[in-house]
């Protein structure tokens, strides 16, 4: 089977150290936490930034830093900005953060339509891939019916995500869910999954067979089955390559991941 393409999510904007301590909070945090990650197999590196007490941040001096030691720590690393979640601030931050020239920054479909056109048009103006960001399977049909309006640039790159936390819920309707959603995806491209909760290990396995790939990190998933805390986006990661081997699936390096992404 293909190449799978692992992404690792160091920090997102809603863990706290007291949900896990070994959240990311500060850029050095951050950057070791994600360094840690590529050595695990990451070919790909998600970005958020934080203030040292936590705070999330859109300053794009933190993301700056954040971007440089990944590019000269992790060579050839995909490097995906998160720049969702800016809550009617999108028109202030976005274009700072673009600048900085990330391979690929998210795309989020829960905006108001003029911050989506305003999202477009500065993703076109830098050369930024989007990746689609779909919670749900109205987002998925929002992608056709823009794919079909001749907005969106193929071929696409969508995530599908899960909730942070899935625990309790019947694993038989999540695993339809992410069957559904496979089918939903338009033809031609490039889908990746991720949380679920207690069911993240059995999605990422579904997720290897029919060809997406996985992003995982201390963003979506905090403990172990057993209850303990997830030490870092390392474990995950390396936890994601054996199941996608397992699944007939070798990982992507860098240049391979920008390749399947036509980067």
């Amino acid at each position: 089977m293909s190449k799978i393409i692992l992404t690792a999510a160091s920090t997102g904007n809603k863990w706290k150290k007291s949900d896990n301590p070994n959240i990311p909070y500060t850029v050095q945090e951050i950057i070791d936490d994600g360094v840690e990650a590529f050595k695990a197999g990451a070919s790909m590196l998600h970005i958020h930034a934080r203030d040292d007490d936590g705070t999330p941040t859109f300053n794009p001096d933190k993301f700056a830093q954040i971007i440089d030691a990944y590019k000269s720590q992790c060579p050839g690393a995909v490097i995906q900005m998160s720049v969702g979640g800016m809550q009617g601030q999108t028109q202030k931050y976005l274009e700072p953060l673009l600048k900085l020239r990330p391979d690929v920054a998210s795309f989020n479909l829960t905006e108001p339509e003029e911050d989506t056109r305003y999202m477009e048009e500065m993703f076109a103006k830098y050369g930024v891939k989007p990746v689609i960001e779909c919670f749900s399977f109205d987002m998925l049909r929002q992608v056709h019916a823009m794919l079909a309006a001749g907005k969106l640039k193929t071929p696409l790159f969508i995530e599908v995500l899960f909730e942070l936390k899935d625990e309790g819920r019947d694993f038989a309707a999540i695993s339809n869910q992410l069957f559904e959603y496979s089918r939903w995806i338009p033809e031609g491209a490039v889908w990746s999954q991720t949380r679920g909760g207690s069911s993240h290990i059995k999605l990422q396995a579904i997720t290897s067979a029919v060809g997406g790939h996985i992003r995982t990190g201390l963003e979506d998933c905090i403990r172990r089955l057993d209850g303990e805390y997830v030490k870092s986006s390392a474990e995950l990661i390396a936890q994601a390559a054996v199941i996608a081997e397992k699944m007939g699936r070798s990982v992507a390096t860098g240049a391979e991941a920008k390749q399947i992404l036509s980067l």
